[in-house]
């Protein structure tokens, strides 16, 4: 279960109800598969734009809202690029991942990731056939458990969306566990 180890919980209650949440997400039906693994990728998206601005709780809620600027996943992929958090080629990436999203949620004769349209958007992504992830686990004791790999090619459209989410998500929580503090805030004056 590659999804386990990419969220973060605060409690043993949390991680124990990410774990079912991911659970859900790998034995979903196409639809809810492609709903809930780019809702993820949209609420990490969301946490890395957080980590680079001001702290300031009433703005960034305002900012995130729904109806706010930020409150589209597009909103978010493109602020994401504009203050150098992605490439342009994992914004465009990211962008194929809400248009198939948005297939499967606004239209309703997308029911599963066969349908032509979905194979079309689906040829654009790269992240799920070109990357490789190699995850050391922690020692426990004096033994080191071998690493995780996960470089699988995938196999059908499906396997490809999700692989590409996976990705995504890493990038998003490597970046931003590393990145840097937002800058301090100006004087009063200013």
């Amino acid at each position: 279960m590659f999804w386990a180890w990419i969220g973060k919980a605060d409690t043993e209650a949390e991680q124990l109800a990410l774990l079912e949440a991911f659970r859900d997400i790998d034995e979903s039906d196409d639809r809810a598969i492609a709903i809930a693994a780019a809702a993820f990728l949209e609420d990490h998206l969301a946490i890395a734009l957080k980590a680079r601005f001001h702290q300031d709780e009433k703005i960034l809620n305002e900012m995130f809202r729904s109806s706010g600027p930020l409150g589209s996943f597009a909103a978010k992929i493109n602020m994401a690029f504009l203050i150098g958090l992605c490439s342009k080629e994992t914004c465009k990436e990211m962008h194929t991942i809400k248009d198939i999203r948005n297939e499967f949620a606004h239209k309703g004769l997308t029911r599963d990731f066969n349908s032509q349209r979905v194979r079309d958007l689906a040829n654009n992504l790269t992240f799920g056939k070109s990357f490789k992830i190699t995850i050391k686990n922690i020692t426990k004791g004096n033994e080191a458990e071998p690493p995780i790999v996960l470089d699988s090619k995938p196999e059908t459209t499906r396997d490809l969306y999700v692989k590409s989410c996976q990705m995504l998500l890493t990038f998003l929580g490597y970046h931003t566990s590393r990145s840097s503090p937002p800058p301090p805030n100006p004087p009063e004056h200013l």
